[in-house]
């Protein structure tokens, strides 16, 4: 599974791109159709942290591993400011059942990727 994360929105629905890191102003997300590269940011590692931990929670009926991938886990590697996060599971759940836990805690299901990606999940919000 992938976690991408989305800008936020302001009061009016416009996109900020903006987080907030325990009263830090982090950025995470992408405008729909932008490639962008950053410098690394330390923050993305406690992000990753702490997402993992209301992942873990949210699965724990489901024996898996969560990994921090892609460039963002990479310290001092430029990056597309979105985090990508793997779950890896040793025993096959009915999918339905992973869908509703991540939708639960706000996911939104992407599909089936196939062998090439698994299954995706998007993350609007990270919630810090």
């Amino acid at each position: 599974m992938q976690l991408a994360v989305e800008p936020n929105k302001d009061p009016r629905g416009k996109t900020t791109g903006n987080h907030k890191l325990k009263g830090q102003l982090i950025v995470l997300g992408l405008h729909n159709g932008t490639v962008k590269l950053v410098p690394f940011h330390p923050a993305w590692v406690t992000a990753f942290a702490e997402e993992r931990t209301r992942l873990a929670a949210a699965l724990s009926a489901i024996p898996c591993q969560i990994k921090h991938v892609g460039s963002t886990a990479v310290p001092g590697l430029w990056a597309k400011p979105i985090l990508d996060i793997a779950i890896g599971v040793s025993v096959d759940p009915p999918i339905e059942s992973v869908v509703d836990l991540m939708q639960d805690i706000g996911y939104q299901y992407g599909g089936d990727l196939g062998e090439a990606g698994g299954y995706f999940f998007i993350a609007r919000q990270i919630h810090m």
